[in-house]
């Protein structure tokens, strides 16, 4: 239980210094760690770092 919410705070601190190709796309990965912190880990890890801007 607590490594899932380590898990889930590494990746909430991840989108919050991150900069996200929309504002809903943030909020969205916000509130899904928030609510859903296993599960919603795993798909950002999978698939929630596509949203971000490239930085060049």
């Amino acid at each position: 239980m607590i490594f899932a919410h380590l898990f889930s705070l590494y990746f909430l601190i991840d989108v919050f210094r991150s900069k996200f190709k929309d504002t809903m796309s943030k909020a969205f990965w916000i509130v899904v760690l928030l609510f859903i912190p296993l599960i919603g880990s795993l798909v950002y890890m999978r698939t929630g770092k596509l949203d971000k801007d490239k930085l060049v």
